[in-house]
């Protein structure tokens, strides 16, 4: 294997690696569990201490 394809593979793993990273975020984000946590740390800069 010459460093040409080892270059391809890591790229092509780096992208399929991004691409469960993204998708794992955006599951986070939207899932309907994450809603009530969301809307406490919205609240946060207007908490009086």
């Amino acid at each position: 294997m010459d460093l040409d394809a080892l270059l391809h593979d890591v790229d092509f793993l780096t992208l399929i690696a991004l691409c469960f990273v993204f998708t794992g975020i955006a599951a986070y984000a939207f899932w309907p569990g994450s809603q009530a946590a969301f809307d406490e740390a919205a609240r946060l800069p207007l908490k009086e201490d």
